[in-house]
C-alpha cells in the first residue's frame, strides 16, 4: 500500500468548515423605481449572497426572494456554503519536524469573502442599490452546537464605499447573521 501524508503525518486531517448564512430583512432600502412623474415608487429588493475564494477565483452564488414595492423587505433565508481545504495540520499535535506548516483551523478562510448585494429587480435590468463585504477572516469560529452569534446590521454601500447617495439617501441596511461550524 502506499503511504499517504496522513500515514507519515497523523496530525495532518482532511477539513472541512459550513458557513451558514440568514438574511432576515432590510430597512430604509433606497427607492430605485421612482420617477419625476412618480416619485413615491419604491424597490423591489432582493439580496444575492456570494462566497468569493479569493485564491481559486472560484465563487458561489445563492440569492433571496424578491420583494415588490418596499423599502422593508423581509426574505429570511437561510444559505449554506461548504468551504473545504484537502489537508490541514491539527493543532492538537505538531511534530517538530512540521511545525513550519502549521495552519490553524480556519487560514483558508482568510482568503475568503462573503459579498452581499441588493438589487433592485427589474426583470432582467436589475440595479444595484448596495453592497455588503464581510472577510470571512474577521467571522467566529464555533465548534459543535455553540451559541450562534447575534444577527447585525450591516449598511449598504455604493461601490466607493459611501452610505448616501449623492443627494443624500442612505442605501439602506441588511439583517445579516453569518456562521461558521468546523
Amino acid at each position: 500500500r502506499a503511504i499517504g501524508l496522513t500515514d507519515m503525518f497523523p496530525c495532518l486531517q482532511p477539513l472541512t468548515e459550513a458557513i451558514h448564512v440568514t438574511v432576515f430583512k432590510g430597512r430604509e432600502i433606497l427607492p430605485m423605481d421612482g420617477s419625476k412623474d412618480d416619485p413615491g415608487g419604491l424597490s423591489d429588493p432582493y439580496c444575492e449572497v456570494t462566497l468569493e475564494h479569493e485564491k481559486t477565483q472560484k465563487f458561489e452564488t445563492e440569492q433571496t426572494h424578491y420583494v415588490d414595492d418596499t423599502d422593508a423587505p423581509e426574505w429570511d433565508r437561510k444559505f449554506s456554503f461548504v468551504a473545504s481545504r484537502p489537508y490541514t495540520v491539527s493543532s492538537h499535535f505538531i511534530p517538530v519536524q512540521i511545525w513550519a506548516i502549521c495552519l490553524t483551523s480556519c487560514a483558508f478562510l482568510q482568503a475568503s469573502t462573503l459579498w452581499f448585494k441588493v438589487y433592485d429587480y427589474d426583470g432582467g435590468f436589475d440595479q444595484l442599490i448596495g453592497t455588503v463585504k464581510i472577510k470571512c477572516e474577521d467571522l467566529d469560529v464555533h465548534e459543535g452546537l455553540a451559541k450562534p452569534p447575534p444577527a447585525r446590521w450591516h449598511t449598504l454601500l455604493d461601490a466607493s464605499g459611501k452610505d448616501k447617495t449623492a443627494e443624500g439617501e442612505p442605501y439602506g441596511d441588511v439583517l445579516i447573521q453569518v456562521r461558521v461550524f468546523v
